[in-house]
């Protein structure tokens, strides 16, 4: 329905984009990044989102991604959902939907970390 502008954060280094969606249970703001947020969205097109969980987000409820989230595109006509004008005026307030494309964040608050690899290696001098 509504799809955010990229931006950066990390010094460049990390792409967010956040798509506001609508279903038969109402509207939802989800947060993408990295691979994720530099795919190109359309506005109005169908769109499902796996792997995804809730989160409150500066007071604001919200879904965000995991590892393991995926998404495909769907044909127009598999769900039909009425958008009203409302519905677009929801997130027309909301500053993320709002700032210029490949802006760099400067205030970028990391709230969580799901998942740390590390690895070992050069364990043998030569």
């Amino acid at each position: 329905m509504q799809v955010s502008p990229v931006k950066y954060c990390q010094e460049g280094s990390l792409a967010v984009r956040c798509l506001g969606l609508k279903d038969e249970s109402g509207l939802a703001k989800v947060a993408l990044f990295s691979d994720l947020a530099e795919k190109t969205y359309r506005e109005c097109k169908v769109i499902e989102l796996s792997g995804v969980y809730k989160k409150e987000h500066q007071s604001k409820k919200q879904l965000a991604m995991t590892h393991g989230t995926k998404h495909q595109f769907l044909p127009d006509d598999t769900v039909k959902v009425d958008i009203t004008e409302g519905d677009s005026e929801h997130f027309k307030s909301d500053k993320d939907f709002c700032l210029e494309d490949n802006e760099i964040l400067s205030n970028f608050e990391l709230d969580a970390i799901y998942e740390v690899t590390g690895y070992d290696c050069c364990t043998k001098q030569v």
